[in-house]
């Protein structure tokens, strides 16, 4: 039975079970820079061991995915964050002696999450946040990056999930849709079709992005929001809900496998009486759930990961908290034949796991052994037997045994197991499992009938073999071999070349020397004249091992100075010459991602450049810095108003802000409001009224580190519009002189109740007339002699506009100064004043008003020519028309009260 397992996307360390039945783990921090490690235990638990700390920078951070064993035997994993742009790094580890290499940088908004998968053409496949989601290709054998489909918005993924592979190069996965459910999709990288299989409802609900495929083309899958496992058919495109689980199965947040027995395992976060998360057991058959193992407090942990199954049948899974120590999490093991667990395998106490994901790879143990057929014969020239293998446990079938005859000069036998005859005689044919402990098993093979001639077996084809296909400094060596096929070829030996000789030479002997970086491809000619070559690409770096940072100075001194640094670094031919730049205090002076040193405060600093190729070397040099102002941070915003509501259509209130402490750097801000729609505010911090409501204002630094903000809530009333539909507009007189003032106002506005207007009154010919406008009543001044007309807008809420025109007429008088401008010989003076005006030029008794604006009668006088004097002190300040009227008439003129 073929399992492909893949685990949530919920977890941030992740373990893998690699062959030799080493336990091989990721960490998601911890370690001495606190950036995540990798590690490896027995299955016991014992000989625990960190066999590599991430820096957090060059080599990454964040490990989120745990490990994938590649077709050349290494472990490969991701990082989210770290590496040349922050997005995340790919890397391989050798799990013989446990070298680490960073193989990609991801590019910006990457930050891969979840597991890789090798698919059938050697190739690691995973998902990346870039945009609305992309699926990535990486070809570890010539380390290229490509990007080999992008989602859209409607099918957006998260860089969390998980690809399968269903067939040999075709990918399946979950999509986690922007409003709505999801879908389940196909990748076929063979053709480079992307397609739809179905899409999610709300029966289903949000669905984890993780698929367990069986070896009857059935894909298993459980939703986060309705607590469902499901099956969708791949014969049939059709999909089944096959367990709705709540209460003791609480949020599945881990994905499911199918363990050699043909149960399914699982976990629920919230499962179990206490809600501590539980492992659960799923019957394909009778679709029965069971509870095998439950989580009983924090201190024990919470389960919040998906299992696998071990070699040797039981199943390990993580906890969230838990163990011993610092109470980090722990590896505990379920034993399902009998029903027990091993509650702390290991703690994992520096491990800060939130959760954690086991992995199942390499090669599983053979327990049994038994060759068909036994006691065979060969009775032809040259005849052949292919023997056949029984192995126990069946998940092991395809392991490579290692196969011996007793006397290859009978008969010998080839890595697969295909027996040929040289001359008569008994061999005695073993196999042995390459992994087991001493499992094999024998049988012999009687032969005749050899003509005693032993035929020249030619070459078929040649493999070119080595440890690694890189070479990672200048002068190293790596040793190159050959594997013939067929296995028994007479002449093994080859001619070796290589591409390029200014930058590797090889032996005769398969040698290679390093001479220079770059690449080139080495050629194995076959010796006994068939023509057969085979061909290897072996890339040579040249890592940096020492770097020396310089700058034209060692000092700062000028105010927000910079200064270039350099890095130079030996040897100048390293295959990655590029360093990551960083400071001991970036409270005191920051640097670029190209080295330029900004200085902040006064102080001594150490620039340091790291190495980006992995080599861990790093550079350094002290800088001071000197005459800097120090950087104030802004510790609140007052706001101010003369009130917090506004009650008048279309009205305005000033908001102003202090800045506290008055000397912080920043002084500028930027005004907001919540709702546009109920007020708007300009830079000035002047808010208008649009509608009825409450809207909060922000005022909030337009720069800096620290981005509070102050909060003014103005509430919005009388915005209701009530439409002017007709007014009359009426005048004292329409003919007035120079220096003469009268006015005019609205009256009789229709409707009474109209709200949410204004009102505007201009004048056609400026030079002719002067306005002053109190809102619904205008003074008018003449100026000069000439007809004009005034104009009067009233705007509503709603927009609509209507207007009037009247006409007025000015005619010649003499102009005098403002204080004691004379009409008809009587002159008013002081005109502004602060309450008393005197009259001059009167003969007569006459009558005298003081008028508003608005054309309402305030005071009235009758004077004398010996009592000329106007008292008007008692009235409000503001503008006024005086009415006098004599035997040569009436006329106007405009007063100022101050």
């Amino acid at each position: 039975m073929k399992i492909i397992v893949f685990i949530s996307t919920l977890f941030f360390y992740n373990v893998l079970l690699a062959q030799h039945s080493a336990i091989w783990g990721t960490a998601f921090r911890g370690g001495a820079n606190d950036a995540g490690f990798i590690y490896k235990l027995d299955p016991d638990g014992s000989n625990y061991e960190i066999v590599h700390e991430f820096n957090g920078t060059t080599t990454g951070r964040s490990l989120y995915a745990g490990l994938v064993k590649g077709n050349d035997g290494l472990l490969y994993g991701v990082t989210a964050f770290g590496g040349a742009s922050d997005a995340g790094v790919l890397y391989s580890i050798n799990p013989e002696n446990n070298d680490f290499e960073v193989l990609h940088h991801f590019e910006v908004g990457m930050h891969p999450q979840g597991e890789l998968v090798l698919a059938a053409n050697g190739n690691f496949y995973g998902y990346g946040n870039s945009g609305s989601g992309v699926i990535f290709e990486f070809n570890p054998s010539n380390r290229s990056m490509e990007i080999v489909h992008s989602f859209s918005d409607s099918a957006f993924v998260s860089a969390e999930g998980y690809l399968i592979e269903v067939e040999s190069n075709v990918l399946y996965g979950i999509g986690n849709s922007l409003g709505n459910y999801g879908r389940i999709f196909k990748l076929d990288m063979n053709t480079g079709i992307y397609s739809e299989l179905h899409s999610f409802s709300g029966t289903i609900g949000r669905c984890n992005p993780t698929l367990l495929l069986t070896d009857d083309n059935v894909l298993y899958g459980t939703s986060l929001s309705e607590e469902i496992i499901f099956t969708f058919d791949l014969k049939t495109n059709t999909l089944e809900i096959v367990a709705t689980l709540s209460g003791d199965f609480s949020g599945l947040n881990g994905g499911l496998i199918m363990a050699s027995s043909g149960k399914i395992y699982g976990t629920a976060v919230f499962g179990g009486p206490l809600r501590f998360g539980s492992l659960f057991e799923f019957d394909p058959v009778t679709k029965t759930t069971t509870n095998v193992y439950t989580c009983r407090s924090e201190t024990d942990g919470v389960l919040t990961n998906s299992p696998t199954e071990g070699y040797d049948g039981n199943i390990y899974s993580t906890t969230r908290y838990g163990g011993t120590g610092d109470g980090l999490g722990k590896i505990f093991m379920y034993n399902p034949s009998t029903g027990s667990s091993t509650e702390t395998l290991v703690s994992l106490d520096d491990a800060h796991t939130v959760a954690s994901i086991l992995l199942v790879v390499g090669e599983r143990t053979i327990t049994d052994l038994t060759l068909f057929p036994k006691d065979s014969t060969i009775t032809t020239d040259d005849g052949q037997i292919t023997f056949r293998p029984e192995i126990l446990p069946t998940l092991a079938m395809e392991q490579d045994l290692l196969w011996t005859s007793s006397d290859p000069s009978i008969a010998t036998i080839s890595s697969d197991g295909v027996l040929t005859a040289q001359k008569n005689g008994v061999v005695t044919i073993s196999a042995t499992a390459n992994y087991g402990l001493g499992i094999s098993d024998e049988t012999t093979v009687t032969v005749t009938n050899q003509d005693g001639n032993i035929p020249e077996i030619l070459t078929e084809t040649i493999t070119i073999t080595s440890e690694t296909n890189v070479i990672n400094s200048i002068g190293q060596t790596l040793q190159l071999g050959t594997d013939f096929s067929p296995s028994n070829v007479t002449n093994q030996n080859v001619t070796w070349s290589i591409s390029d000789e200014s930058i590797a030479e090889i032996s005769s002997d398969g040698i290679i020397t390093a001479l220079n970086t770059g690449q080139v491809t080495v050629t194995a000619l076959s010796s006994d004249g068939t023509g057969i070559i085979a061909t290897k690409v072996v890339l040579i770096n040249s890592k940096i091992t020492s770097i020396d940072v310089n700058s034209a100075a060692d000092i700062i001194d000028t105010e927000d100075g910079t200064l270039q640094m350099l890095a130079i670094v030996t040897p100048s031919n390293s295959s990655n010459t590029d360093v990551y730049w960083n400071v001991s205090d970036e409270s005191i002076a920051t640097i670029s991602e190209d080295g330029l040193l900004q200085a902040l405060l006064d102080g001594t600093v150490t620039v340091y450049a790291e190495a980006y190729d992995g080599s861990g070397v790093i550079g350094s040099k002290e800088i001071t810095i000197t005459n800097q102002i120090p950087y104030v941070e802004i510790e609140s915003i007052i706001i101010n108003a003369e009130s917090d509501m506004i009650t008048t259509c279309k009205g305005t209130l000033q908001l102003t802000a202090t800045i506290l402490p008055e000397n912080a750097t920043v002084q500028n801000l930027e005004w907001t409001t919540t709702n546009s729609g109920v007020a708007t505010i300009d830079q000035n911090g002047l808010i208008t009224a649009v509608s009825n409501g409450t809207v909060y204002i922000a005022a909030t630094p337009t720069e800096g580190t620290n981005f509070l903000s102050g909060i003014f809530v103005v509430t919005i009333s009388n915005q209701t519009v009530i439409a002017v539909e007709s007014f009359h507009v009426s005048t004292n007189s329409s003919n007035i002189l120079i220096n003469e003032s009268d006015s005019a106002f609205i009256q009789n506005i229709y409707p009474a109740n109209a709200t949410c207007y204004s009102i505007n009154w201009t004048v056609e010919d400026s030079d002719v007339l002067e306005l002053t406008q109190e809102n619904d009543s205008v003074i008018f001044d003449g100026k000069s002699v000439g007809n004009t007309t005034i104009k009067v807008t009233i705007e509503n809420g709603d927009n609509s506009i209507l207007e009037k025109e009247i006409s007025v007429n000015v005619g010649s008088t003499l102009a005098v100064a403002e204080e004691t401008q004379s009409i008809h010989g009587i002159t008013l003076y002081p005109n502004p004043s602060s309450g008393t005006f005197s009259i001059n030029g009167i003969t007569e008794n006459v009558s005298v008003d003081i008028i508003s604006i608005s054309g309402q009668i305030i005071k009235s006088f009758f004077i004398t020519p010996t009592n000329s004097e106007l008292d008007i002190c008692e009235l409000s300040t503001g503008t006024y028309l005086i009415r006098i009227l004599n035997k040569s008439g009436i006329f106007f003129r405009k007063i100022i009260l101050l």
